[in-house]
């Protein structure tokens, strides 16, 4: 009898002590699983904060976005070109026209895929001025001009369009202190027409 109580105390000990280190492992799994997810969640976070104050992570190129423009818009003049954040996803948004309709194009700015694509009635006769794929060669340089003039800034967006007789590139940066700063530049000369903090 003594023997069946020592038999039965050591597999209950064993059985306690197995069962005691299961329980404990999924729970050092789950801290390891939430680790993992914070860790995933700190990555994401860290990127999506690089990515959202660097418009320069776009992969596509403005001129396949142009040329995607032009492939589903053939016969519409592209008059305005955009690249900013839209819900913290980067995407060229795209403006064209032909007498009678407008369109309006919004890309992911990675792959090209069409977010929105609406096409509308205008009954505005007046058709703006044509963006031609050259024009958008001269961006780049104009976005580290308004970055470069403050320390610390990046760009957040930029838009260009046709305003007063000028091709006007808006550029939109933030600095550190997340102060925003809006300058506006002649895209044929390069001059800054206004900075507006």
């Amino acid at each position: 009898m003594k023997k069946r109580w020592i038999v039965l105390a050591l597999s209950l000990t064993l059985l306690v002590t197995a069962c005691g280190n299961q329980a404990s492992q999924p729970a050092k799994d789950d801290d390891q699983g939430s680790a993992s997810a914070k860790t995933e969640q700190s990555d994401t976070n860290k990127a999506g904060q690089a990515t959202e104050k660097d418009i320069t992570q776009a992969q596509a190129s403005k001129e396949a976005a142009f040329d995607k423009f032009k492939e589903l818009h053939a016969d519409m003049d592209l008059t305005q070109f955009a690249l900013s954040y839209e819900n913290g996803r980067l995407v060229y948004d795209l403006e064209g026209q032909m007498e009678g309709q407008e369109a309006e194009l919004v890309l992911d700015a990675n792959d090209l895929s069409v977010i929105k694509d609406d096409l509308d009635k205008d009954d505005d006769t007046n058709v703006d001025p044509a963006i031609s794929k050259d024009m958008l060669d001269k961006i780049d340089a104009l976005v580290d001009k308004a970055v470069k003039d403050r320390d610390g800034a990046y760009a957040i967006g930029y838009s260009l369009s046709h305003d007063d007789g000028l091709w006007v590139l808006e550029v939109e940066s933030k600095d550190q202190s997340k102060q925003e700063v809006e300058y506006k530049y002649n895209l044929e000369t390069g001059d800054l027409i206004e900075k507006d903090a």
